[in-house]
């Protein structure tokens, strides 16, 4: 199979798809995969969209002017309040507390489809100003939409899986929404980091490269921070080694390493 496909697409699975046409930009359509091959050279699917029954099934390539163009189903929403019903061993959850501000990233359902933008401010009676993805990317425009119709805004890889974006002006908006990821999942997320702290480390900064708005849930918290820990201790330990190893003396005057290397030595036999 194509280095380049390995993602976790497989037929029968619900996803939801974008496309680059001019007018659609920025734009996500639920959609069913029927179907995964290699046409043309070029990894495709075949997508039933589910809010254009009139539309025939169409053939989309994964891949679009370097941009992933399929991704998996949205994740389910829950209340804050309502955490306690949410089994920590299942998919990506995403927990809000029901409410929005101005400089929140959202989708905004629309047309058929979720539009990708900002909202920039809340108007009463249910409603928001909502101003869409800039071109190229996007639409672009300022629109009113009902607070109803609108989702926090995600994003997707197959290496990172779902992560709360930066917000366009430079704020942070972390704390909406949070995203509950499986044990296993979450795991991964803390190897990641480790690997991130030691690269780090080498290059003499002081960061874990770990992206701001990932969160975790309450019960999973201190053993990252744990874990997180070690891994910085493990990777001033190795940045300590690979510099002593570069430069054969001590790092601080007057310290002196209490092992030495000895060289092996093969024993002759003779026949």
């Amino acid at each position: 199979m194509d280095q380049k496909y390995r993602l976790p697409f497989k037929a029968g699975q619900i996803a939801e798809a974008r496309c680059l046409t001019v007018g659609y930009r920025g734009a996500w359509f639920r959609c069913k995969i029927h179907e995964i091959s290699r046409r043309g050279g070029h990894w495709t699917a075949l997508l039933e969209y589910f809010d254009y029954p009139d539309e025939k099934w169409a053939w989309t390539e994964l891949y679009q002017k370097s941009q992933l163009m399929l991704r998996p189903e949205y994740p389910p929403v829950h209340l804050k309040n309502k955490l306690s019903d949410v089994n920590s061993n299942s998919n990506v959850t995403i927990v809000v507390d029901g409410t929005w501000k101005a400089g929140n990233l959202v989708d905004w359902w629309y047309e058929n489809c979720y539009w990708s933008g900002k909202v920039t401010k809340l108007l009463g009676n249910g409603k928001a100003k909502i101003e869409l993805v800039p071109t190229p990317l996007g639409e672009g425009g300022t629109y009113e939409g009902f607070v109803k119709d609108m989702r926090p805004s995600l994003d997707w890889s197959p290496k990172f899986g779902w992560v709360v974006p930066a917000s366009q002006d430079g704020e942070s908006s972390r704390q909406y929404p949070q995203l509950i990821k499986p044990v296993s999942q979450a795991h991964f997320d803390v190897l990641t980091v480790g690997h991130a702290i030691g690269e780090g480390r080498r290059d003499g900064q002081a960061t874990t490269r770990l992206s701001s708005n990932s969160s975790l849930p309450a019960l999973e918290s201190d053993a990252l921070e744990a874990s997180i820990l070690e891994l910085e201790e493990l990777a001033k330990k190795m940045s300590w080694l690979k510099r002593f190893m570069e430069r054969g003396r001590p790092l601080s005057d007057g310290v002196t390493p209490s092992w030495k290397f000895v060289k092996h030595r093969r024993t002759s036999r003779k026949n």
